[in-house]
């Protein structure tokens, strides 16, 4: 599965008509926008905000809810590595190299295939707990910081990515 991540440039985004490649267009405009000064460079930005919607929407994700927790897991760190041993953008934890990869824990610092990875997880919590994405990133988050769901600090976490994402990344157009 990660060679063809691992291999090329940022995914492809297609569109059924062109009001829906407009309002990409406004949203990714919106987002590079807000990312510039945790990524300087336009190129950087714009792939990466490209990546974030490809792999979001891939897995009916609300890419606005993946910037919210790359923000908080990573604060947008590319190389970002805990004491637990999660990885990259989306803080994976190592071991879902192993279950849904090659095993190649050093490809969580490959852009695609850790928004990949972190946005597969992500999907597979949310579709566990019904839909329920409170639920789903209580998980998310507990697993990347090596504690368990039900710890009390848990539900903090997830009130600190609603904010996050309502104060930084809600996008209305």
């Amino acid at each position: 599965m990660t060679t063809d991540v691992v291999a090329g440039p940022a995914p492809a985004v297609e569109f059924p008509d062109s009001a829906s490649r407009s309002a990409y267009l406004r949203w990714s405009a919106a987002m590079a926008d807000r990312l510039r000064n945790v990524m300087p460079d336009a190129p950087t930005r714009r792939e990466f905000v490209q990546t974030v919607w490809f792999e979001s929407k891939r897995q009916g994700l609300d890419p606005t809810i993946a910037l919210a927790l790359i923000e908080q897991t990573s604060n947008f760190r590319r190389f970002f590595m805990s004491d637990t041993n999660s990885r990259g953008y989306m803080a994976v934890p190592a071991e879902w190299a192993k279950r849904i990869g090659d095993g190649d824990v050093a490809k969580l610092f490959h852009l695609q295939t850790n928004l990949r990875f972190g946005t597969v997880v992500l999907s597979r919590y949310a579709s566990d707990a019904n839909g329920d994405m409170h639920v789903a990133l209580g998980r998310y988050l507990a697993e990347s910081k090596g504690i368990p769901a039900k710890d009390p600090r848990v539900s903090n976490m997830v009130a600190r990515l609603f904010a996050l994402h309502a104060e930084n990344w809600k996008y209305v157009e």
